[in-house]
């Protein structure tokens, strides 16, 4: 956490952070409805509104925490920790949502994959493999969606 860098510098930095971190939840929100939307007529437009309610919400706390991270303490907030609240809005918006049991599990998991996937997608690494590495955590969050949900 860099501290006293600038308020502008700080918001740039922890915007982007939270752009990435949101990035890393539809992407694995948008896969994981995949499987479901293909065995429906309208398959796009069921992506779209997974990502829509359940991606959202989670997108709004993680800018606006990093938001008020900058405002008022003009901190830079570290990747991994914008990443964390991303996933754990994610779990929560999810479990809240689906509202039994398999919800806890079916939000956790979703945090989980969406969390990795945002820190994999701001990594250090070239793009290439930045978009590989995001890619494969939404798949294999998606794969084991699918797994529990069937067993």
């Amino acid at each position: 956490m860099r501290v006293g860098s600038g308020r502008a510098h700080s918001a740039a930095v922890n915007l982007r952070r939270a752009v990435f971190a949101t990035f890393g939840v539809a992407l694995v929100v948008a896969v994981e409805a995949v499987p479901r939307s293909l065995s429906s007529s309208a398959s796009p437009v069921l992506v779209g509104y997974s990502v829509l309610i359940w991606a959202a919400i989670p997108a709004l706390v993680t800018f606006g925490v990093a938001g008020l991270a900058t405002l008022t303490r003009d901190v830079e907030l570290p990747m991994w920790l914008v990443a964390v609240v991303a996933g754990l809005a994610t779990a929560t918006w999810v479990t809240w949502g689906v509202g039994d049991p398999w919800g806890s599990l079916y939000g956790l998991m979703l945090g989980l994959g969406g969390a990795s996937a945002g820190v994999s997608s701001a990594a250090g690494w070239p793009v290439p493999v930045r978009l590989f590495a995001t890619a494969a955590i939404a798949v294999a969050t998606s794969l084991l969606v699918g797994l529990v949900s069937a067993g």
